[in-house]
């Protein structure tokens, strides 16, 4: 795999995206790094900790979109503050935003069928399950736990 500059490996072409096994839906979790310099350095195994603020059903996804594929789709709907007609096309984005989250970043996680990638400045970086923040510690503005 390609390597980051930070040294991470970066996904970035759907061969190195699995594909799944046909299904009729795809569950899809989204999570905040609470670590206030994931923004900047990125995602860290090590140190940081996140905290889940969203998750949905996808139906009807055909077996040949990658993981790749439903990352760039999520960060199209969810790493950005949607204009009124994308909140009223996607009930999904207008949830999110609702619950007071704001767009996913750098150092942020999704999991994609339960396969963890943290958002880098130029993709995606397949890792394993991340560690979440307890409950009852804060979190970081425009973060709400799901």
């Amino acid at each position: 795999m390609p390597k980051h500059a930070e040294g991470e490996s970066t996904v970035s072409a759907p061969s190195q995206i699995p594909f799944r096994s046909a299904r009729y839906a795809v569950v899809t979790n989204l999570y905040h790094n609470t670590s206030p310099s994931a923004v900047t350095v990125g995602y860290s195994a090590e140190t940081d900790e996140v905290a889940e603020v969203y998750a949905y059903y996808q139906h009807d996804v055909p077996n040949s979109v990658s993981d790749l594929d439903l990352a760039g789709q999520i960060i199209e709907s969810f790493g950005v503050v949607p204009d009124p007609a994308d909140r009223a096309a996607d009930h999904r984005v207008a949830n999110y935003v609702d619950r007071g989250n704001r767009p996913l970043a750098r150092g942020d996680v999704i999991a994609i069928d339960h396969r963890y990638y943290a958002l880098t400045e130029t993709g995606f970086t397949p890792i394993a399950r991340p560690r979440t923040a307890t409950s009852g510690q804060p979190l970081p503005a425009g973060t709400t736990r799901l």
